[in-house]
């Protein structure tokens, strides 16, 4: 029943960001979820994006700005600490 929610809100929050989520499995469209939340991220917080990998900016906005980001809430939190992360292997 939990996956069943999870999936929900994964779909919901990729509407939302304008994904399609045809043809994808849960994997990649959680990964394009969470890039795609980390490149608006940086914009709004003043961050150049170009030729910068999400890791990379990810990476800039935790290291530089992770107070801001967290007080504007521009990436999923629990508590007192940002929640996310990079599941994929390897990257």
């Amino acid at each position: 029943m939990k996956n069943k929610f999870k999936h929900k809100l994964l779909k919901k929050e990729a509407k939302e960001l304008g994904i399609s989520t045809n043809n994808k499995d849960l994997h990649k469209l959680a990964n394009e979820v969470r890039e795609k939340q980390i490149f608006q991220a940086a914009d709004k917080l003043g961050i150049e994006t170009k030729n910068k990998s999400a890791k990379e900016l990810f990476n800039e906005i935790m290291t530089n700005h992770a107070d801001q980001a967290k007080e504007l809430n521009l990436l999923p939190n629990k508590g007192e600490k940002i929640f996310f992360f990079d599941r994929s292997r390897g990257n």
